[in-house]
């Protein structure tokens, strides 16, 4: 696992832009990018009495367990993890190597929605924040819209 990259203004708004797109199309309650070692990078929704930090650092820690048991059977890729509980349920998904996106849902929403959205949130909106020309880099990056059912 590698070093998150450092992030500047612009790259928090790029973030936030991508969460807040990703919440209003799928009606979440709460998204969270998560470094892998288990900090809270950046959040948006509606967390209510959830602590966010604890939360992340939680979310980190089941999802490298997982991946970790995924490779003792020669799974190498996990790009998500689902938990589903009787009033919310939570979908981690793969950004890179570094983070992870962590999506906080009602019950009533489908599992099938929330990936939907979320995979191309963190592989075309927040993956693209770890690669050189990103704004952290001196350089403005691409938008990051156009997931899948924009408009």
């Amino acid at each position: 696992m590698g070093q998150f990259p450092a992030l500047n203004q612009a790259d928090i708004a790029i973030v936030d832009d991508v969460l807040q797109e990703m919440l209003k199309k799928t009606e979440a309650s709460v998204a969270l990018l998560v470094e892998k070692a288990g900090y809270l990078i950046h959040q948006c929704g509606n967390p209510d009495a959830m602590d966010t930090t604890t939360f992340a650092t939680l979310g980190s820690n089941a999802y490298n367990a997982v991946q970790f048991m995924a490779s003792l059977v020669n799974e190498n890729k996990l790009s998500s993890m689902y938990q589903q509980g009787e009033n919310f349920s939570t979908l981690m998904v793969n950004v890179d190597e570094n983070a992870l996106l962590v999506v906080v849902f009602g019950t009533h929403l489908t599992v099938g929605s929330m990936k939907y959205y979320a995979g191309p949130a963190a592989k075309r909106g927040l993956r693209p924040l770890a690669l050189p020309g990103c704004a952290a880099r001196g350089t403005e990056p691409k938008k990051a819209g156009g997931f899948h059912g924009s408009g």
